[in-house]
């Protein structure tokens, strides 16, 4: 009999438990509260100066200063230079809520597709060329931002960046895991991320790398855009050759140079002379 009292009491315990972890979730749906009301920041303003060149952040990160370091570097283009903000910049509070889910991430995902959508519309408002640069993480920003709203900037230049991220990658990232692809492009897990902090940047790269932008460009005219990649990148892996022949096939000019991620005045005179003629 007690034995009876007992289990009815394990399993009422047990359902209040789970009432109360139901509840828990509903109150842990990630909130997007921007902070800033602008989508981009002025770096440097040429008035008289028709063509705006937009930098996208080479980093998943909560500030805009990767961004500041970035334009630094593109200083010397003879253009005015804006800083694009991602919905994670404007909203610095993402960072902390680490229960992000897979599902949310692809929705700030589209939140920070909409901002650069936005500022490309502003400017072309305004009569101005609008050039799109994406380093790394800027790149597969940008590409989500063409699957969702097409081309809307007169000229991409991507850096450092893949259409088709191998789907083991991509579960690595969702997994919070680390992971490398070496010069055999054998995919080498490392541990699971420790901070917490990073579990949300881990969460919207595996949403922005998900997608094959093979698939989403199909037909799709890249005469207007620029790759480049670096012969032995192992953050993501360099361009496979199926890769390359499909934006060379749909009109794209593409630029790989020896080294790793790390980029150089290579890039630079490739993108400028692109952008030029």
């Amino acid at each position: 009999m007690n034995y009876e009292l007992d289990m009815k009491k394990s399993v009422f315990i047990f359902l209040l438990i789970l009432g109360t972890l139901s509840g828990c979730n509903d109150e842990l749906a990630v909130v997007y509260s921007p902070q800033d009301t602008l989508d981009y920041e002025v770096f440097k303003e040429i008035p008289e100066n028709d063509t705006v060149l937009l930098v996208l952040s080479n980093e998943l990160t909560h500030d805009i200063n990767p961004e500041k370091e970035l334009a630094l570097k593109l200083s010397y283009f003879p253009y005015n230079i804006m800083l694009v903000h991602q919905a994670q910049t404007k909203d610095p509070s993402l960072s902390n809520q680490y229960y992000m889910t897979n599902v949310e991430a692809d929705q700030i995902n589209t939140i920070s597709a909409e901002i650069l959508k936005r500022t490309i519309e502003h400017f072309k408002s305004e009569g101005k060329y609008v050039i799109v640069f994406g380093d790394f993480i800027g790149s597969f920003l940008a590409l989500k931002s063409i699957q969702l709203f097409g081309l809307k900037a007169d000229t991409y230049a991507l850096l450092n960046g893949r259409l088709d991220v191998e789907q083991e990658i991509v579960e690595v990232a969702e997994g919070l895991r680390l992971a490398v692809l070496n010069e055999n492009r054998e995919v080498i897990v490392g541990n699971y991320i420790i901070n917490h902090e990073n579990w949300v940047d881990f969460r919207l790269l595996g949403s922005m790398i998900r997608p094959r932008y093979t698939e989403v460009l199909t037909g799709v005219d890249l005469t207007n855009m620029i790759c480049t990649y670096r012969f032995e990148n192992e953050d993501m892996g360099s361009p496979t050759e199926a890769e390359v022949t499909f934006l060379e096939n749909n009109g794209a000019r593409v630029h790989g140079f020896p080294g790793s991620a790390a980029w150089s005045g290579y890039e630079f005179y490739a993108i400028l002379d692109f952008v030029r003629n």
